[in-house]
């Protein structure tokens, strides 16, 4: 759920619509959406703030440094995610 609230190009009411769908519990799905959220927030009250400010070249570092960091957070957490899935396949074939 975590996530899937870092990814830009899913929409956030289709990932609400998702998770409705399955049996993510109230709780996780309300913690994970604050988190998800929160940096994607600060950015666009910062930028909105400096927008008058901001350079030319400060802007274009942002537009090119946000989606690097977000590629960068979704590789590091693919081995952890590969991880999870083997060890929830070697449980499936010991049933």
């Amino acid at each position: 759920m975590l996530v899937s609230r870092f990814i830009p190009v899913i929409a956030f009411n289709l990932v609400n619509y998702a998770a409705g769908l399955t049996r993510i519990r109230w709780w996780t799905f309300s913690w994970a959406t604050g988190v998800g959220i929160l940096p994607f927030t600060v950015l666009m009250a910062v930028m909105g703030n400096y927008a008058e400010v901001l350079t030319w070249e400060a802007w274009v570092l942002l537009i090119v440094a946000v989606p690097a960091v977000c590629f960068l957070f979704r590789n590091r957490f693919r081995p952890m995610q590969r991880e999870r899935d083997r060890r929830g396949a070697d449980r499936a074939g010991e049933k």
